[in-house]
């Protein structure tokens, strides 16, 4: 699944604070990790016009490790990764 922006984000230390701010916005119950729900708001919000299968495929792209929840280091991995 490509980043949400649709462009690749520098994993220069700069960059990745701001992807590391992006994910804590999306992690709204302040638990460290990105649980579905919170995936679907935050592509909802960047309007990035996905079906609910789309969404549901793509958090399974993003969860590599399969755990059911998006940790940092995995959204950082996706959003710096075209």
């Amino acid at each position: 699944m490509n980043n949400p922006i649709g462009e690749r984000v520098s994993r220069h230390p700069a960059a990745v604070v701001e992807v590391r701010r992006e994910f804590k916005r999306a992690d709204r119950n302040v638990d460290g990790r990105i649980d579905y729900n919170e995936f679907c708001e935050l592509l909802q919000g960047l309007e990035a016009g996905m079906n609910a299968h789309e969404l549901r495929q793509g958090f399974h792209e993003v969860d590599t490790n399969k755990d059911g929840l998006i940790d940092q280091q995995e959204f950082i991995d996706w959003w710096t990764t075209d």
